[in-house]
């Protein structure tokens, strides 16, 4: 048995459920330690950052700043100095039109939480450009790259996201399964045995997206189809990717 690390959690008191549930879960699926990943729309990230406080072991926070405020910088800085978070979560259409904010948070040190629908295949071009001028900085892209649902099952703008592979700064989480298709995920195998052969077992990293998938047992279901091979993942590398990539990320 080895340490899960839940690399892409949501935690809060409007939109999710509050860190009681959260280490309900952690408790009743043996995960060793979580990131709390700010929901969007929500500034105020005092909540997440008193819980990091209290467990700087056991969570890792991932703060969000409005791009659009023009004290965004201030904040950023404030929320950084606060020695809780180790990431920011942006939407990549904002490198177009916030890039200040992307260099600023780059210069903090910051791992960066990539997201955007339909998908992030539309912005690999500038990711690309971005992984290159900032190599120290980890771009971790949320949830498989968010492939575009409309071409299920094949999936063919995702060969974009398999480009970033060469770059070697640019993470892919093996998350929200649930957002495309139901357990055993069938459709998603080979897509993920894709990202597993591009970017390999060190750049791939294991979330929950809880609570999303709202049922306790898809979160379980989701577990078992990572630790024995059956989503694409092979058994050689699960421990890599469900504890290994996280703890470098996040906890080192």
């Amino acid at each position: 048995m080895f340490d899960v690390v839940d690399a892409y959690c949501h935690c809060g008191l409007t939109k999710y459920r509050p860190i009681g549930d959260v280490k309900r879960v952690m408790e009743r699926f043996e995960v060793s330690r979580k990131v709390l990943v700010q929901h969007l729309g929500e500034y105020d990230n005092t909540y997440i950052q008193n819980i990091v406080a209290v467990e700087p072991g056991r969570f890792a926070g991932v703060l969000l700043v409005d791009v659009d405020d023009p004290a965004a910088g201030d904040q950023l800085d404030r929320w950084a100095a606060s020695n809780a978070f180790r990431g920011i979560r942006l939407l990549a259409r904002s490198l177009a039109t916030h890039s200040g904010i992307w260099e600023q948070a780059a210069g903090l040190g910051l791992v960066f939480v990539i997201y955007d629908e339909p998908t992030l295949a539309s912005y690999t071009e500038q990711l690309a450009t971005f992984a290159v001028q900032h190599p120290a900085t980890p771009l971790v892209l949320s949830h498989l790259g968010m492939p575009d649902r409309v071409e299920a099952p094949g999936f063919p703008s995702h060969g974009k996201i398999m480009s970033l592979a060469t770059r070697s700064n640019v993470f892919v989480q093996i998350s929200g399964m649930h957002m495309f298709a139901k357990p055993p995920y069938d459709e998603l195998v080979p897509l993920i045995a894709q990202l597993v052969e591009c970017f390999g077992p060190n750049r791939l990293v294991y979330g929950s997206n809880y609570p999303v998938m709202k049922d306790d047992a898809v979160y379980e279901a989701e577990q078992d189809l990572v630790r024995t091979g059956r989503l694409g993942v092979p058994l050689e590398a699960v421990e890599q990717v469900m504890g290994g990539t996280a703890r470098q990320l996040w906890f080192d």
